[in-house]
């Protein structure tokens, strides 16, 4: 269960990406995906798949 300090900067955080316009929002989920694949990408298995 998240503290009541990570809900306060949980909800901080979906208001400011509600502030921001549409454009903006892409490029920053677009981020968000990007390093997520990263993560997933960037390992042992994934260099043995590339070989194939």
């Amino acid at each position: 269960m998240a503290s009541q300090d990570s809900q306060v900067r949980i909800q901080q955080v979906l208001h400011k990406f509600q502030l921001l316009p549409p454009e903006r929002l892409a490029t920053v989920a677009s981020m968000a995906a990007e390093a997520s694949f990263n993560r997933v990408w960037d390992n042992i298995e994934g260099a043995n798949c590339d070989n194939l």
